[in-house]
């Protein structure tokens, strides 16, 4: 267990601490104590060798869980109607002169 011990004087205090109004003006002193962490799992076991193994495309996939687009038009987006592609790519070439 850590413990920090910090002398300070309170001016003003954040509105979600009321019980701590009446300290307003004076000096304090605050020890702030650090708790343990909780140890850290590891994702898999380091001698697994699960790393190093290559996994398909369609393996990825279903791991992500992703599906394959039906058509060409589920690549396109949602691109406005209003908006013109011949000057949005206008746009782009002028912004990158």
């Amino acid at each position: 267990m850590n413990a920090i011990r910090l002398h300070k004087h309170i001016t003003s205090l954040a509105p979600d601490w009321p019980e701590l109004r009446p300290f307003i003006g004076r000096d304090v002193e605050v020890i702030v104590v650090e708790e343990e962490p909780a140890p850290v799992q590891p994702a898999m076991p380091p001698d697994s060798g699960a790393f190093w193994q290559s996994r398909s495309i369609d393996q990825l996939a279903a791991a992500q869980q992703v599906r394959a687009p039906s058509s060409a038009d589920d690549l396109a987006g949602d691109w406005p109607e209003e908006d013109s592609l011949d000057a949005f790519l206008k746009f782009v070439q002028e912004a990158r002169r």
